[in-house]
């Protein structure tokens, strides 16, 4: 369990109002969203977001997560294409653009 999961069940075991039933979710979900996919995806995240007590960075959005996965997919050796499939873009472009890669710079170890 990471970090963050450690400390959301600890705040979930110990902040009164919250319910108490073992079915029930760890972060709230509002089921009146999910008649679009995309939006409740998207509010699922704020609310994870909002857990973590990050959402009220304009610095921090949905997307970011999106965006810090695939960047330490890259640290990690994975190519660009294999970055893309993993995030399900089409595009390497956006694909670079989302996860901070200014491939358009040359090299600093390579032929000018």
């Amino acid at each position: 369990m990471t970090d963050w999961a450690s400390a959301q069940l600890r705040r979930r075991l110990t902040t009164p109002d919250l319910p108490r039933d073992p079915g029930s979710l760890v972060v709230p979900w509002r089921p009146k969203i999910t008649e679009r996919p995309g939006n409740a995806a998207t509010m699922a995240m704020i609310e994870v977001l909002r857990a973590a007590g990050i959402h009220g960075d304009p610095s921090v959005r949905p997307s970011s997560v999106t965006a810090w996965v695939g960047h330490r997919l890259l640290l990690q050796g994975f190519r660009i294409e294999e970055v893309a499939r993993a995030l399900g873009c089409r595009s390497l472009d956006r694909t670079a653009t989302l996860i901070g890669l200014d491939w358009r710079s040359p090299a600093e170890d390579g032929p000018a």
